[in-house]
């Protein structure tokens, strides 16, 4: 076994982690449009649930691997950061109502911050489709821009634009979820 197979290994094998929050994010989206009458209201109580999970998940995924992860910290803030936007939108539902556009817009901005960042490290893991990440980076940075500055347009702004970061979000969130899992598979065999 060669030196830093523990390490790696140990790195690789919360792929599933990213592959459970792709899953509730995607689902979620799709409820999102599913129900959009009812969706402005229950929205913060859904999306408090999800973003609660998606912070749980990517806290422990940091604390799993902090001797290897390369940017921690980051993960661990972004991961903080989900945990008190979500129980923010999930302990104060009707005024959440009334601040939704922003702490959504800011949330996923976050989010798209997010992506940028591990982009940036599967480039430098040499890991193929880093393009993806940096492309749906930006995209979920778009989508948190019209949430936060066309509230003129909330409802429409909410659900639809929600909705399709949600789906965005999972969607990459399951493909980063497969590529940890190749390198995993792909260490193992090498190993």
């Amino acid at each position: 076994m060669e030196p830093g197979y523990d390490t790696t290994h140990t790195a690789l094998r919360c792929w599933w982690l990213f592959l459970f929050s792709g899953i509730l994010l995607f689902i979620a989206g799709c409820g999102v449009l599913r129900y959009p009458v009812g969706t402005y209201l229950t929205i913060s109580l859904l999306l408090g649930i999800v973003v609660v999970a998606v912070g749980v998940a990517h806290i422990y995924f940091a604390v799993a691997n902090s001797k290897i992860l390369p940017r921690r910290p980051w993960h661990l803030i972004i991961g903080i950061v989900d945990l008190i936007i979500g129980v923010l939108l999930f302990s104060y539902p009707d005024i959440t109502m009334a601040v939704l556009p922003p702490l959504v817009g800011i949330w996923f901005l976050v989010r798209g911050a997010s992506l940028l960042v591990y982009a940036y490290t599967l480039r430098r893991l040499h890991g193929r489709s880093w393009g993806w990440f940096l492309a749906g980076g930006i995209l979920i940075a778009i989508f948190a821009g019209f949430i936060i500055y066309y509230p003129v347009f909330e409802f429409f702004t909410i659900v639809v634009w929600t909705a399709a970061a949600l789906m965005i979000t999972g969607i990459s969130n399951m493909l980063l979820a497969f590529r940890l899992k190749a390198k995993k598979d792909e260490t193992a065999i090498i190993l």
